[in-house]
């Protein structure tokens, strides 16, 4: 019975202590998202992609690895910086984080993938389209390609670009 007891009294201290761990990783989250709302500051994208990937426990459904920024996504235009040639590239989607995430991971813009698989310095910032003064998101984002222009488009691919065939196709294909 002694250890029984010893044992839930340790695992009670570790569970405060995680939960005060992801508490203090949440708020670092959420001071990064507000730094990149803010229209002003850019992030670099290794701050953003660490950001987008944590994960926690949700004590409300009791989920194991939640991905946080799930719960924060917006619609909005993002804007992705090559600070190494000095381009840009702007988009627009309903869950702007998860496009940008996406974008890194070689399933979006194939040019700014090759680009960062071959070590260029990014950043990211993104526009809120609720609250921005706009009534169509595609003239926000037409306003802010017209600021930044366009990405330089290339021909070669990524050596490791992310294969997009079907779940079914990779699997039997």
């Amino acid at each position: 019975m002694g250890k029984f007891l010893s044992d839930m009294i340790s695992l009670g201290i570790e569970g405060v202590v995680a939960y005060s761990s992801a508490k203090k990783k949440a708020e670092e989250a959420k001071g990064v998202l507000e730094k990149l709302t803010s229209g002003h500051d850019e992030v670099p994208i290794e701050v953003f992609l660490k950001m987008y990937d944590l994960r926690i426990h949700d004590f409300e459904s009791k989920q194991d690895d939640i991905k946080f920024m799930k719960n924060w996504d917006f619609e909005g235009v993002y804007i992705i910086h090559n600070r190494s040639k000095e381009s840009y590239h702007v988009g627009r989607s309903s869950k702007v984080l998860r496009k940008i995430d996406r974008t890194f991971r070689g399933y979006e813009n194939q040019d700014v993938y090759a680009d960062w698989k071959r070590n260029d310095d990014f950043s990211v910032r993104v526009v809120r389209f609720e609250g921005s003064g706009y009534s169509e998101i595609s003239i926000l984002e037409s306003d802010l390609r017209k600021r930044y222009g366009t990405y330089p488009r290339t021909d070669d691919k990524p050596e490791s670009k992310v294969n997009k065939k079907g779940f079914w196709a990779r699997l039997f294909g």
